[in-house]
């Protein structure tokens, strides 16, 4: 896999468990990143899902004047001839979507002449939100990648109608936040810690053990029913007891709203 860097370093990349990068190239520019880093901070990661609002939906509070990171899927929107094409980095879903038509100039043309090539890349940027919209200065992109068979999405009807076929293994299941039980899908004390959550999919549940609901950028909380409008994708080892299943969370990720209401 290859990936391509147009900045002098990439800002904050270290350690994050949403962070794409494994093996890239790079190609410098005049960039110099630093200049952004002293006028806006260090960037921290925010999801897209929390960055932008649903389609359809009023703009939301964004963090103002400081240096995020974000990821999504790169599409391209065509516009009359002479204007250039402009991106836009989307969910997978395209529920929520952030306009790419401020890079900063020294990164501009670049980005212009890349971005047709690129489109359905997963791609990165660090930017800030100003009183111009959004501009970034440096993005970061690779073919999607193809998740490996043994640590593939499971759904939550198999994991619940035949757990013993996945114990020992690292699996990914999906579903809709519950939770501290909030909604009595799970038989009351069957929790094993106070940390314990919920996640449902239709008439399916499971418990999540062992790792909070958060993750870079985002923290539902276990007692705000408004919360369950949110889907998450946890990774993490399966386990039985007294008949129920519970994964241990290895890490969280954020999904992004359901048009559904709570329960």
């Amino acid at each position: 896999m290859t990936w391509t860097f147009l900045a002098v370093a990439m800002l904050g990349m270290s350690q994050n468990p949403l962070e794409p990068v494994r093996q890239r190239t790079t190609v410098q520019s005049d960039l110099d990143t630093n200049s952004y880093e002293g006028l806006y901070g260090k960037p921290e990661f925010w999801s897209l899902e929390l960055l932008t609002p649903m389609v359809g939906e009023v703009e939301q509070n964004v963090p103002s004047n400081k240096s995020i990171r974000t990821l999504g899927k790169l599409f391209v929107v065509m516009r009359p001839h002479p204007e250039p094409p402009r991106g836009q980095l989307c969910t997978k879903e395209q529920l929520h979507c952030l306009s790419l038509a401020n890079p900063v100039p020294e990164i501009s043309d670049a980005f212009s002449i890349e971005a047709w090539s690129r489109k359905g890349h997963e791609m990165e940027v660090v930017g800030a939100f100003t009183e111009k919209g959004f501009i970034f200065w440096s993005f970061l992109s690779a073919p999607p990648r193809e998740k490996s068979a043994a640590s593939g999405g499971v759904p939550l009807e198999s994991l619940v109608r035949g757990p013993d076929r996945y114990q020992g293994r690292t699996i990914v299941v999906r579903g809709s936040f519950r939770g501290r039980n909030l909604f009595g899908d799970m038989p009351a004390g069957s929790a094993k810690g106070r940390s314990d959550w919920v996640l449902r999919d239709g008439p399916f549940f499971i418990w999540i053990t062992g790792k909070a609901p958060k993750g870079a950028g985002f923290a539902l909380s276990l007692d705000r029913p408004s919360d369950a409008t949110y889907r998450v994708e946890v990774e993490g080892r399966p386990e039985r007891s007294n008949g129920l299943v519970y994964l241990r969370a290895e890490d969280v990720r954020l999904l992004g709203r359901t048009a559904d209401s709570a329960p």
